[in-house]
Order: structure tokens, then sequence, then C-alpha cells
């Protein structure tokens, strides 16, 4: 009995539907991942404009507390409180000639 090896050819359509099933599988892939990447910078997203708004209120927070404690009359009661008294004749004004 003799052995007849078949030379098997390699059709187009083998190649082509190879080729298409790979695509299929890197297409579900990227679309996985993006997907799952897509969450993740929402999540970032989301904790980012939470810290932000928390700034916000701090920075306005510490703008009327400054104001606060740069109130003229809370220093004059200070200085008062301190026993000091302002001192007029030490009082320079510069006066600058803004046409030169």
């Amino acid at each position: 009995m003799k052995i007849v090896k078949k030379n098997r050819k390699i059709r187009i359509e083998g190649i082509v539907s190879l080729v298409f099933i790979i695509t299929l599988l890197m297409y579900f892939c990227s679309v996985t991942l993006l997907h799952s990447h897509n969450v993740v910078l929402a999540s970032q997203e989301t904790r980012l404009e939470k810290e932000i708004g928390k700034t916000k209120n701090d920075v306005l927070n510490l703008e009327l507390e400054v104001k606060k404690l740069a109130n003229r009359d809370r220093i004059i009661e200070i200085a008062e409180k301190h026993e000091l008294r302002q001192n007029e004749g030490q009082i320079v004004s510069v006066v600058t000639n803004e046409n030169e």
C-alpha cells in the first residue's frame, strides 16, 4: 500500500476569512479596552471636579476671612487695646508725576 500525499492548495477564501476573524477579534478587544478606559477617565473627572469645587470653596472662605481680619475697625480696636496710637507726624506721602 502506497501513501499518497495530497498537496493542499491555499485558497484565497481561507486567507480572507482568517484575516476577517482576526480583524473582528482585534475590534472587540479594542472596544472593550476603550470602554474600560473611558470608565476610568470618567471616575477621575468626577473626583477632580469634586476636588476643584472643594478648593474653590476653601479659597472663598479664606478670602472672606482675610477681608474680616483686614477690617479697619477691627485693626483700630486691637491697636487701642494695646495702647497704640496713630502718629500722623510720621506719615510720608510720596507724589509721583505720572506724566514723566
